[in-house]
C-alpha cells in the first residue's frame, strides 16, 4: 500500500542543465592495478586519495581545503570518476565528477535542492544512479543521470513530507543489473528496510518483506540471484540472503551457529561470493561458491577487522576496509584515521596495506 503524503510514480522526467560533454573514455591502465580511496588529511578533513599496487605509492587526488571528498566510484567504460562532496561545516552532500581524459573536474549537471549522494554506475558506463534527500517540498528518491542527454529521470519518486504524513520512504545503495536494464536499491522507512528492485516505466517492486531490516543488495553477475544482507536483532545475528528478480526462491547463504555474515559483494567474473564474518572470533573476509559449500577464511592472519569489500574487476583481488581488531565487538566507534585498505588475493596474501577507507578499483598513475 501506498503511504500517505507519498506520490511514486515509475519514470519522471527530471531536467538537465545541459552543458560540456562528460563521457571521456580515452583511459590508459587497468583498473585493476590502482585504487582511488577517503583518508583523512588536514584538521580532520575527508580527502581523496590514489594508490598503485606494482609499488605501493600512494598520492593525493583532487584534494580541496573547504570540503570533505568521500566514497569515490570509478566507470572504466565512461572514463569517469564520481564522488560525495560536503562542506566542512553543514550537511548537505553533492556530487562532483572527475573525468580521466583531461583531468577536468566537473559539477553534477543536474541541480537538485537536497542532498545528491550513493551514486552508482551502470556497466555501460551511460547512466548513474543516485539518492536524493529532498528539502522541505523539493522532489527526491532514486534518480538516474543520462550521461549522453544530462537529464535526470525518476525510477522513485517522493514530493517530500507534509505535516500529517506519518513516514516516508528513503531509497539508498542502488546497484545495477549486470545488463543496465534495472537495478536494485534499499528502501528505508520507520518499520525498517527492504530491497526494491526498479525498472523504468514500472513501480518499485519489494523483493524482500515487512518487519526485517535487508540491504546492501547486488546482482549476482548472471542477473539470475540478488544477494543482500539482513541486519540482525539483539538476540538474532545478521545473515546473507538470496532471491531471484521474480521475488522466489529466497534462501540463506553462509549460515554459521550464532555468528553474524554480512557484506556480502557477488564476484564479477565467477559464481561466489566474498563476505564479512566473525564465525571465527573475529571479523575476517571470507570465500564461497554460491552453489554451497565450506567458506575460506581469507584474513584469518590479518591483525585488523574487514569492513566494506570491493572486487578488483577481473575477480582477482579484494580491496577491504579494515579498523581496529574489537573494536565493534567492544561497542567503540573507530576514527577515520585508524582505518586501513588491505588488499589481498584470492588464497588471502596481502598485497597493499595502506591508511584509509571507502576503496574503489581505478587504473593508476603512469
Amino acid at each position: 500500500m501506498m503511504r500517505r503524503g507519498a506520490r511514486w510514480l515509475a519514470l519522471v522526467l527530471g531536467v538537465g542543465c545541459g552543458g560540456p560533454e562528460l563521457l571521456g573514455p580515452d583511459v590508459v591502465g587497468s583498473p585493476n592495478d590502482g585504487l582511488v580511496f577517503g583518508r583523512v588529511g588536514h584538521e580532520g578533513r575527508y580527502d581523496l586519495w590514489r594508490a598503485r599496487l606494482a609499488d605501493g605509492a600512494t598520492r593525493p587526488f583532487v584534494a580541496q581545503p573547504a570540503r570533505h571528498e568521500n566514497w569515490p566510484f570509478w566507470s572504466q567504460a565512461a572514463g569517469l570518476l564520481v564522488f560525495e562532496v560536503s562542506p566542512r561545516v553543514g550537511r548537505r552532500k553533492t556530487l562532483r565528477l572527475w573525468r580521466a581524459r583531461d583531468g577536468a573536474e566537473l559539477r553534477f549537471p543536474v541541480a537538485h535542492a537536497g542532498s545528491v549522494y550513493w551514486p552508482a554506475w551502470a556497466p555501460q558506463g551511460d547512466r548513474l544512479a543516485y539518492a536524493v534527500v529532498p528539502a522541505a517540498d523539493s522532489a527526491g528518491g532514486l534518480a538516474v543521470l543520462d550521461l549522453a542527454s544530462q537529464r535526470t529521470s525518476y525510477l522513485a519518486f517522493n514530493q517530500g513530507r507534509p505535516v500529517d504524513d506519518d513516514g516516508r520512504l528513503e531509497f539508498a545503495r542502488p546497484s545495477f543489473a549486470p545488463d543496465g536494464k534495472g537495478l536494485v536499491a534499499q528502501g528505508t522507512d520507520e518499520e525498517g528496510a527492504r530491497v526494491y528492485l526498479l525498472e523504468a516505466g514500472r513501480p518499485p517492486r519489494p523483493l524482500t518483506p515487512r518487519g526485517e531490516y535487508a540491504h546492501r543488495a547486488e546482482f549476482t553477475r548472471d542477473g539470475r540471484w540478488v544477494v543482500f544482507t539482513v541486519r540482525g536483532s539483539d538476540k538474532q545475528p545478521s545473515h546473507i540472503a538470496a532471491v531471484r528478480p521474480d521475488g522466489g526462491g529466497r534462501h540463506r547463504l553462509a549460515d554459521a551457529p550464532r555468528a553474524s555474515n554480512e557484506r556480502a559483494k557477488p564476484s564479477p567474473t565467477r559464481d561466489e561470493i566474498a563476505f564479512v564474518s566473525d564465525r571465527d572470533g573475529q571479523l575476517d573476509v571470507f570465500l564461497m561458491d554460491l552453489a554451497g559449500g565450506a567458506p575460506r577464511n581469507l584474513t584469518r592472519d590479518l591483525d585488523l577487522d574487514a569492513g566494506p569489500l570491493r572486487w578488483s574487476p577481473d575477480g582477482e583481488r579484494i580491496a577491504v576496509a579494515t579498523e581496529p581488531r574489537g573494536a565493534r565487538a567492544s561497542g567503540r566507534r573507530s576514527r577515520a584515521d585508524e582505518w586501513w585498505i588491505v588488499v589481498i588475493d584470492r588464497d588471502g596474501r596481502e598485497l597493499l596495506r595502506t591508511p584509509g577507507f571507502s576503496p574503489d578499483w581505478m587504473p593508476p598513475w603512469p
